[in-house]
This record gives C-alpha cells, structure tokens and sequence, in this order.
C-alpha cells in the first residue's frame, strides 16, 4: 500500500511540476490577442512586449498557442511566445515539447462559449461559427524582438506580429532584482 501511496504522489508532483514548467511565458513583441487561432477572427486586446501569458497549450507545430494573459483568454502566435529555459530565452516552437506543452485543437463553439459569451462579437456568433476554419498562419512580425529576460535586441525576422489597439493593457514581465555575487575577499572576516 505504501508503495501505491508513493507512487500516486510521484505522478502528482511530476505533474505540477511539468504543469508549473509549461505555464508562463512572456511576450517579446507587441501583438494582439485573438478569439481563434487565426488572425480572421475577433480581436481581443493589444499584448505588449514582455507581458505575462500563461499558455494552456498550442496547436500543432506551435503556431498558435491559447494563452491567459491578464484576465482574458485568446489565442497568440506561438513564435512570439519565450520561456526562460536552460539559463536562456527559448521561443516555444524549439522547447514546448520539451517543458510540456500540451498539443491542443481549437472548436470555435465550445472555446467562445466558454470564454466570449458577453462580448460585443458573441451577438454574430451564428455568422462566426458557419464560416470556414482557413487555419491561416500568423501575420508577420519584420522588426527586431526583445529579450524581456536578458536585455539584449534580437533580430529576429519572420516571427509573427498584428497591432490592433484593443483592450486594456497587461502586467509585463518584471525581472526579479539581479544581485551581484560577492568577491572573494568581502565574504573574508579578519580576525585580530
């Protein structure tokens, strides 16, 4: 029994941690959170560079991720999305796998029945549930990216990027206070 019991925390806590892992990421551009996985649809808010987002899971290939970021719910390119991972930023695509990101399907009645009954669009729901699902890549990003993390600019060309001003704005990624590490010699105590 006890050897039941343990194995049951085991599973538990490998999944919160590979849960804890896979949830937060942080923008690293400006870009607009959308009400599908296609950049056709609703709009929800403006995401500026460096917010917070907490991503439930991608559709296949990591192009599109459904993420919280502040209290809404949407959908934002996966290419635009950072981990810190391995003592570096990491984009989605090259590490979900790897930290646990679930692979998702998008069903555009029960995703906006679940999070957009009340919002303006949600009146012409009927109009937006009969339209053909293009599956449509993300719009472009041309412009330099940056690490939120680490500081430095990175031209990265291709990643996908729209600015549509909507919304509220949301809590960007703070870097935790950097402490230097002390020399050698201050951490000494002379004794007399």
């Amino acid at each position: 029994m006890r050897g039941f019991v343990r194995s049951i925390a085991v599973c538990v806590l490998a999944a919160i941690s590979t849960g804890a892992l896979a949830g937060e990421g942080y923008t690293v551009a400006t870009t607009t959170l959308y009400s599908a996985p296609d950049p056709g649809y609703p709009p929800i808010e403006t995401v500026p560079a460096g917010a917070r987002v907490f991503v439930e899971g991608c559709t296949d290939g990591y192009a599109w991720c459904d993420v919280v970021a502040g209290e809404d719910r949407g959908w934002l390119p996966g290419n635009i999305i950072q981990y810190e991972y391995n003592g570096g930023p990491a984009f989605v695509a090259g590490i979900g796998a790897a930290i646990g990101i679930p692979i998702v399907t998008f069903s555009i009645a029960d995703y906006w029945g679940r999070y957009y009954r009340g919002r303006p669009f949600w009146a012409q729901h009927d109009r937006w549930f009969a339209r053909p699902f293009a599956h449509r890549p993300p719009p472009v990003y041309r412009g330099p990216v940056r690490d939120y993390v680490h500081g430095p600019v990175h031209e990265l060309n291709g990643h996908p990027f729209a600015h549509a001003p909507v919304g509220r704005p949301i809590e960007t990624h703070r870097e935790p206070p950097r402490v230097e590490p002390r020399r050698e010699a201050e951490h000494r105590e002379e004794r007399h």
